[in-house]
C-alpha cells in the first residue's frame, strides 16, 4: 500500500471501530437472583445437595466445609468406611475352625488380631484422606464428639435423605432388604436380631447359604488401669482397658460390663480410671471410633445388613457388611483399559509386556487417570461407571443365576437410591444442561480442612476439580488462607484485607497446616471445624468475598452503623403442615429510618448436624463489625432448623423443638422425631413411599414468606 493510501485507511480506522462497535450486539445483562445458599457442615452437605438442582435460584453458594460428593462418598463407604474384610475363604476358614475350639475359648472370628487381615486402614486413594476401615473409624472432637455412635446417627439419617448407599429394598428407600420400619423401634433388636435369609453377595454370600442379620455397635467407654489411686495423675504404666480380657461379653449390660472391668483393673491393683483428661489423649483420640469386639453393643444398626458366618446371631468382628448397591464393574475409564494394559496412544494391548505402562515412569500411559486437581477430566478411577469400562451384568448382588434386579438387561445398573443420590450430586451436575446455562452467573466458594473427619476437604477438592474443567480461569485453588491474595499483614492473615476480585469466581481453600504439631492438631487444625483463628477465618473470608459478588450491581458496600439482634420465630409451613423454627438476623441500620426504602440481598445459612438455628445465629456478630466499618454490605440471614419433625401419637406433626406451652416436644409421650437429628436440608426419600418429608421445598416456602414480609432485592439483569 502506498503511504498517502495507507494514512488515509489509518485516519478511517476509528470512524470503522465505531461502526464495527455500534453494529456489534450489547453485552448480555447478568441475571441477580440477590441470594445465597450457604452452610457449615451439614449446611454445607446440604447447600451443595439444594444447589445441584437448583443453581437458577442463587447467585452464589458457599460450601463453609462440605460439599458432599456423593460418588465419592459411595466410593470409599465401599471401599473403607463399610469395608476393609477379610477374603470370603479366610473368613470360612475360620468359621470352622472356630467349631472345633475348645467350649470357653474365644472365637477368632470375634478376636481382634487373630486373622492376618481385615485387621488395617484401608490406604487412601486421595490426597488427606482417612484412613480407616468398619471396624476403626476417623474421630475427632472439633465441632462435636465423632464418636462411633453418632457416626451411626449421621449413617442413619443420611441413609433417610437420600436413601440406603448399600442395598436395594422396594419396600424402604432407607432400610436394607427384609427390614422394616417396625423393626428400627424394637427394644430388643440387639438381643434378637431380624434374620434375612437368602440375600446373595457376590463378595461374601455367593451361595445364599448364610444368614443377613442386623446387628448393634456404637462406642465403647474408653477407659484405662491406673496404678494411682488418683486418676488424675499420669501413670507411665498406663494403657487402655481391654475389654476381652477383663472378662466382658457382649450380653452384660453397661453397668455390669463397667463393674467387670473394675474389678479387673482391682485385680491387679489398679484403679479403673477415664481418658477425659488432657495427659490421656492419646488413647482417647487412638481408640474412640473403634468397634470394642467385648463391650456390650447397645445401639442397632438398621440400615445395614452383616453375614452371620458362623450362625451365632450377631455380627462377630471380622464378619462383612453386605453391599449390593451397583453391578461390579472395572473403574478403568472410557477405554476400557486398566492402566498396565495401555498402549499410549488411547488404546489397549491384551499382552502386559506390550503395554507402555511403567510404574515408575509412565504409571497413566493413556493419561484418562482421574484426579481432581490434575486431571478431572480423566475417567478411570473416578467413581462412576462410564460407557466403555467393563461391568457383569449380573445384577446388583452380583452373583448370575439369581435372577434379581439389572440382572442379564445388557446394560449397566445401580440401584434406585444411588441413581438418586447422584441427581443431587454437584460434580455430576456441574455437566448437566442446568448449570452449564448458569455457570456464567452462578459463583461457588469452597473450604475444607486437610483433616477433615467426614474427608469434605477431599470432597471439596472434587467439586472444585469440576468447576476448574468447566470455567477453568475462574476457579482457583489456595492453600490456607494466607495465601489468598493480598491477605497477610505482618505475616497474619485479616480477610479484611483480601483482594476479593482477584480471588476468583469459583475459589477452594484447603485450610490446614501440614507440618501441625500433635497439639495444633488436637486443637483442631484443619479439621473440621478448625483452630478459633480458622473459624474466623473461614467465616470471615466466606463473607466478605460473597458481599463482594454483589459489588457489580449494588456498588461498593458502605458503613452500616448500629447493631441488631437474632430473632428467634417460628414459620407455619404448608409444606410440612406442621410449625417450623428458624431465625433471622438483619443488617445493622435495617430499621433506621434513612434505610426505610433499602432492600437488601437473603443469605439461607445452614447449620452443622445436631446444631439448631439459635446456635449458628452467633455468626452475626462479626458479620455486623464487618458492616459497621463498610467491609462487608448488610444482608438478610435467614437460618432455618434442619433438625427433623416431629410426629404425634395419633399422626400430629411440629418442626419445632419446643411447643407453645414451653414443652421440649422429644419429652412428650407418644411423639418421636422422624429422624435422629439432622434432615441435611433436603427432601428425604424416608422410610417408605409415604414418608418423604419436603424440607428442602420448605426451605423455598420459608424463603417466599421473607420476601412478602422483609425488604428483600427482588431478581434483576444488571
Amino acid at each position: 500500500m502506498r503511504p498517502l493510501a495507507l494514512i488515509a485507511a489509518l485516519a478511517l480506522l476509528p470512524l470503522a471501530c465505531k461502526n464495527a462497535a455500534d453494529r456489534a450486539p450489547p453485552a448480555a445483562p447478568r441475571h441477580y437472583t440477590y441470594r445465597a445458599i450457604a452452610g457449615i457442615s451439614m449446611g454445607g452437605v446440604g447447600s451443595s445437595l439444594i444447589a445441584a438442582r437448583h443453581p437458577e435460584k442463587f447467585d452464589a453458594v458457599g460450601l463453609v466445609g462440605g460439599p458432599l460428593d456423593v460418588r465419592y462418598l459411595y466410593g470409599a463407604i465401599e471401599r473403607s468406611l463399610a469395608g476393609g474384610f477379610c477374603p470370603l475363604a479366610k473368613l470360612e476358614a475360620a468359621a470352622a475352625a472356630d467349631q472345633t475350639r475348645p467350649e470357653g475359648t474365644r472365637a477368632s472370628l470375634d478376636t481382634p488380631g487373630a486373622l492376618d487381615c481385615g485387621n488395617d486402614p484401608i490406604a487412601p486413594v486421595q490426597q488427606y484422606e482417612h484412613a480407616q476401615f468398619f471396624n476403626h473409624w476417623a474421630f475427632t472432637k472439633s465441632g462435636g464428639t465423632f464418636d462411633r455412635d453418632e457416626y451411626l446417627r449421621i449413617f442413619l439419617d443420611l441413609s433417610l435423605a437420600l436413601g440406603n448407599p448399600l442395598a436395594s429394598n422396594p419396600d424402604s428407600p432407607a432400610l436394607p432388604p427384609g427390614v422394616t420400619r417396625a423393626d428400627v423401634y424394637r427394644p430388643d433388636l440387639c438381643a434378637n436380631p431380624v434374620r434375612v435369609k437368602n440375600v446373595f453377595n457376590a463378595e461374601y454370600n455367593p451361595q445364599g447359604k448364610y444368614d443377613a442379620i442386623t446387628f448393634c455397635d456404637g462406642q465403647a467407654p474408653v477407659v484405662f488401669c491406673s496404678a494411682t489411686a488418683d486418676c488424675s495423675k499420669e501413670d507411665a504404666t498406663e494403657a487402655r482397658l481391654d475389654f476381652c480380657a477383663a472378662g466382658v461379653t457382649r450380653d452384660q449390660v453397661y453397668s455390669a460390663a463397667m463393674a467387670a472391668a473394675s474389678a479387673y483393673c482391682a485385680a491387679h491393683q489398679k484403679t479403673l480410671c477415664s481418658t477425659d483428661k488432657n495427659f490421656r489423649a492419646d488413647l482417647y483420640w487412638t481408640w474412640n471410633g473403634y468397634h470394642d469386639a467385648c463391650f456390650p453393643s447397645e445401639r442397632p444398626v438398621t440400615f445395614a445388613l452383616a453375614v452371620d458366618l458362623n450362625g451365632n446371631g450377631r455380627r462377630d468382628w471380622y464378619e462383612p457388611l453386605i453391599i449390593n448397591a451397583h453391578e461390579r464393574y472395572q473403574d478403568v475409564g472410557v477405554d476400557g483399559c486398566a492402566d498396565a494394559l495401555e498402549d499410549g496412544k488411547g488404546g489397549c494391548v491384551t499382552d502386559p509386556s506390550k503395554s507402555a505402562w511403567d510404574a515408575a515412569t509412565n504409571p497413566d500411559p493413556n493419561h484418562d487417570d482421574y484426579d481432581p486437581l490434575k486431571n478431572p477430566a480423566g475417567t478411570e478411577g473416578d467413581w462412576i461407571h462410564e460407557e466403555g469400562e467393563p461391568f457383569e451384568d449380573n445384577g446388583l448382588d452380583g452373583v448370575p443365576g439369581t435372577h434379581d434386579e439389572g440382572e442379564g438387561n445388557g446394560k449397566f445398573d445401580e440401584s434406585a437410591n444411588r441413581a438418586y443420590a447422584a441427581s443431587t450430586d454437584l460434580r455430576t451436575q456441574l455437566k448437566g444442561d442446568a448449570w452449564k446455562a448458569n455457570l456464567g452467573r452462578v459463583d461457588v466458594y469452597t473450604d475444607g480442612g486437610i483433616r477433615d473427619v467426614f474427608n469434605f476437604g477431599v470432597m471439596g477438592a472434587q467439586v472444585y476439580g469440576a468447576l476448574s474443567l468447566a470455567t477453568p480461569s475462574t476457579a482457583k485453588l489456595y492453600d490456607d488462607f494466607v495465601s489468598l491474595p493480598d491477605g497477610v499483614m505482618d505475616g497474619a492473615f485479616d480477610p479484611t484485607l483480601v483482594d476479593y476480585a482477584k480471588m476468583g469466581r469459583h475459589p477452594f481453600i484447603r485450610y490446614g497446616n501440614p507440618q501441625a504439631d500433635l497439639k495444633a492438631i488436637r486443637l483442631g487444625d484443619g479439621d473440621h471445624v478448625g483452630t478459633q483463628f480458622e473459624v474466623y477465618a473461614r467465616f470471615g473470608t466466606f463473607f466478605k468475598w460473597l458481599s463482594h459478588r454483589w459489588d457489580g450491581p449494588l456498588g461498593p458496600e458502605q458503613p452500616e452503623h448500629g447493631t441488631s439482634q437474632p430473632e428467634n420465630k417460628t414459620f407455619v409451613s404448608s409444606v410440612l403442615g406442621a410449625p417450623w423454627d428458624y431465625a433471622i438476623a438483619v443488617p445493622p441500620g435495617y430499621d433506621a429510618p434513612a434505610n426505610a426504602n433499602r432492600r437488601y440481598p437473603v443469605v439461607a445459612f445452614l447449620h452443622g448436624y445436631g446444631q439448631a438455628p439459635d446456635q449458628i445465629v452467633g455468626i452475626n456478630i462479626v458479620l455486623q463489625s464487618f458492616a459497621n466499618t463498610g467491609d462487608m454490605r448488610g444482608m438478610i440471614l435467614v437460618f432455618p432448623s434442619g433438625r427433623c419433625c416431629f410426629t404425634g401419637p395419633n399422626g400430629e406433626r411440629d418442626c419445632r423443638e419446643v411447643d407453645d406451652a414451653g414443652t421440649n416436644i422429644d419429652q412428650k409421650p407418644g411423639w418421636r422425631r422422624e429422624c435422629s437429628a439432622g434432615t441435611f436440608f433436603v427432601n428425604r426419600r424416608g422410610f417408605s413411599a409415604n414418608d418423604g418429608t419436603r424440607y428442602e421445598d420448605a426451605l423455598f416456602e420459608l424463603l417466599a414468606d421473607v420476601d412478602k414480609n422483609y425488604r428483600t432485592l427482588a431478581p434483576a439483569d444488571k
